[in-house]
């Protein structure tokens, strides 16, 4: 959780079983779960999960655009779903496959979902004990989840990347300063040594200088 966001457990659904359980090293929800007017399944100790989703539960549309919508991809995507479909983006979850290219054409799945769907989903799995992070298509590789809900289940991840990212670097200067203080230190050292023996050798040069000048006095008297 060092940038606020908090670690989850993926959970699937299946229909071979009544309650939440592990399988396979990984949670396993009553597929009833999805169903609205399914009753309510038995409560487990408090987790964040993130939701593996079986792709009958979407819609699933394939779409075709030229190769120069590249970058654009994601709008012209959202721009064809409108016109094409009874759902405007804002009551919906959608997200589309990695695009693949076949000669002029770059082809792309998009699978959607209404965001009342997801929410009275978020609404009864909290009420199991599940609090969803994130919703995913199981089988489906796309290029982010079809819902991020972090902000509901970790309202102040803001806030914690702040502090955990002043912490990091607080903790970063203070190794640098325990690292660099002794080599600080010698070379301190090691400048006062070097103006010590540069005085020693100005007073020998002196003293010497000085022996000099008295010996030629002395001898010319």
């Amino acid at each position: 959780m060092f940038f606020g966001m908090p670690m989850a457990t993926k959970v699937g659904f299946s229909n071979g079983v009544k309650t939440i359980s592990r399988r396979n090293g990984q949670l396993v929800a009553p597929q009833s779960l999805l169903q609205l007017d399914s009753p309510e399944t038995p409560p487990v100790p408090s987790r964040i999960v993130d939701v593996l989703i079986p792709e009958a539960f979407f819609l699933k549309r394939k779409i075709e655009a030229p190769v120069s919508a590249g970058k654009s991809l994601n709008k012209l995507v959202n721009l064809d779903m409108v016109r094409r479909t009874p759902f405007r983006a804002d009551t919906v979850y959608w997200a589309i496959s990695k695009p693949y290219k076949s000669g002029n054409s770059l082809h792309v799945e998009q699978w959607i979902i209404k965001r009342g769907e997801v929410d009275r989903l978020q609404q009864r799995a909290a009420k199991a004990g599940l609090y969803i992070r994130k919703v995913f298509v199981e089988g489906a590789i796309t290029q982010h989840p079809i819902a991020d809900l972090s902000a509901s289940v970790a309202p102040n991840a803001k806030r914690w990347r702040v502090l955990n990212g002043t912490l990091a670097i607080g903790i970063i200067g203070l190794a640098a300063m325990v690292w660099l203080y002794p080599a600080w230190q010698a070379s301190i050292k090691t400048a006062r040594l070097t103006e010590t023996i540069v005085q020693k050798r100005t007073q020998a040069l002196a003293m010497r200088q000085g022996g000099c000048s008295e010996f030629r006095v002395t001898g010319l008297a």
